[in-house]
């Protein structure tokens, strides 16, 4: 079995900030999900979102996809760390 384990940090060398992604998050598809999504988002990456939303085949899980620009690696780490720990939240991207 492979390991699991998250990095510590992300590799610097791989990101020129500020950058703009589409943070892409999996979770399970229930009211209101993607609001306590974006309520993390913006606590570590202050901004006006447009999510979009896609639910899955069988509708058990949706993705929340936002434009996110981060200004250093700390946001991206934070951000990560955050969605990581939401109890709901199966997968970052």
């Amino acid at each position: 079995m492979s390991d699991s384990k998250q990095p510590e940090s992300i590799n610097t060398e791989l990101w020129d900030f500020p950058c703009t992604i589409a943070f892409k998050t999996m979770a399970n598809n229930r009211p209101k999900i993607e609001m306590e999504i974006l309520a993390i988002i913006q606590r570590v990456v202050p901004g006006d979102y447009s999510p979009t939303l896609k639910p899955s085949a069988k509708g058990n899980y949706v993705s929340v996809t936002a434009t996110v620009t981060f200004q250093n690696k700390d946001q991206v780490e934070a951000l990560y760390r955050e969605m990581r720990s939401h109890p709901d939240v199966k997968m970052c991207l």
